[in-house]
């Protein structure tokens, strides 16, 4: 492996493997906080939005405690996501009431009471995080192997790690 970017791969994958993980526990910890400390309300579809060629995002109206009223579009909820189909018809129509969740002083920011939307990304994250650690565990065994296998023999099996100095 004389290329130094194949030489360094498996610290590079392993680097993206932590920062995932890393991202993962932050939208998980957001999710977390809207558990804890955010209000349980009922929120309306009253529209959909319709973002590129397919995909249609439904908007919902809810009352905060405060009286204040606030439209979100469930981003997390749209024609394609896996959640949005049940048996291939739509799971909910306009005029339908949706759990929600939402911080007091961020109602803005309410998410819909279901797993997809609390639990997605951080779930995503969480799965490419640990498939970048397999890979570079992967990767530092086959470097670790072909480095043994290519050592001339009489040479420091260090050699490698701490250069030629």
């Amino acid at each position: 492996m004389e290329n130094p970017v194949l030489r360094r791969l498996p610290l590079i994958t392993g680097i993206l493997a932590f920062t995932m993980m890393i991202v993962s526990g932050a939208y998980a910890l957001v999710s977390l906080q809207l558990m804890v400390d955010g209000i349980g309300t009922q929120g309306t579809i009253v529209d959909t939005v319709r973002y590129g060629l397919y995909d249609h995002y439904p908007i919902v109206r809810f009352r905060t405690e405060a009286g204040a009223e606030v439209e979100i579009v469930a981003s997390e909820y749209h024609e394609h996501s896996p959640s949005y189909r049940i048996d291939g018809h739509l799971p909910f129509a306009v005029g339908d009431e949706v759990p929600l969740l939402y911080l007091p002083d961020s109602p803005g920011e309410a998410k819909l009471d279901r797993f997809e939307e609390l639990w997605g990304w951080p779930v995503l994250a969480l799965k490419i995080g640990f498939g970048l650690a397999v890979l570079s565990g992967l990767l530092a065994i086959l470097r670790a192997r072909y480095r043994k296998r290519n050592m001339p023999h009489g040479i420091d099996p260090w050699y490698f790690i701490r250069g030629s100095s």
